[in-house]
């Protein structure tokens, strides 16, 4: 191969056919053959970058595809996220609803409406209802509180009244024993 400025010799061996084909072209055979390959090899050029252009709109589909999926995939559990906050604060209201229930039937207690809190009573029971819970955790929810807030209500009103009585009658005799005790 010879070097001739920015063109090299290339040496080939052609059929018959194509030689005479060559020798029949009225441009000088470098012109022609110089041609025939640019027309050969410029156009699968040309079709290797259509090809690539092709793929590359065939990836950007894809992404397009893919972000659109993401999009309503975030979407759809941000939806759930939302039904969560809306179970929260429904919850928070129901609790707060039973624990002014709660301060209302103690509150009733205190000014003598009730005379006491058991799980048996048609307020308690009716507080348990509404609020999809058992009477016996009412009752007890009704003595945390109470206790909770100082409420100046005896622990005997959240009993029986024969037990409330029987421990009435003890506290009175711990209270003499302890009197007559203070004296000797």
């Amino acid at each position: 191969m010879v070097v001739v400025s920015d063109k090299s010799q290339v040496k080939v061996y052609l059929p018959d056919e194509l030689h005479q084909l060559l020798n029949a072209d009225s441009r000088s055979n470098s012109e022609a053959v110089e041609a025939a390959l640019w027309s050969e090899f410029g156009g699968r050029k040309k079709s290797a970058l259509e090809a690539k252009k092709e793929s590359k709109l065939d990836q950007a589909k894809a992404i397009k595809a893919s972000i659109e999926t993401d999009q309503e995939e975030y979407e759809r559990v941000m939806s759930e996220v939302d039904a969560i906050e809306s179970q929260i604060e429904s919850m928070k209201s129901d609790d707060e609803k039973y624990e002014e229930d709660l301060n209302e039937l103690l509150s009733e207690v205190e000014s003598g409406e009730l005379d006491r809190l058991l799980p048996v009573m048609t307020p308690v029971r009716k507080v348990a209802d509404e609020h999809a819970k058992d009477a016996e955790e009412v009752h007890q929810d009704l003595k945390r509180v109470a206790a909770e807030q100082d409420r100046r209500i005896f622990n005997t009103k959240f009993m029986k009244p024969r037990e409330a009585e029987q421990v009435n009658i003890m506290d009175k005799q711990l209270a003499a024993d302890a009197f007559s005790g203070d004296d000797e």
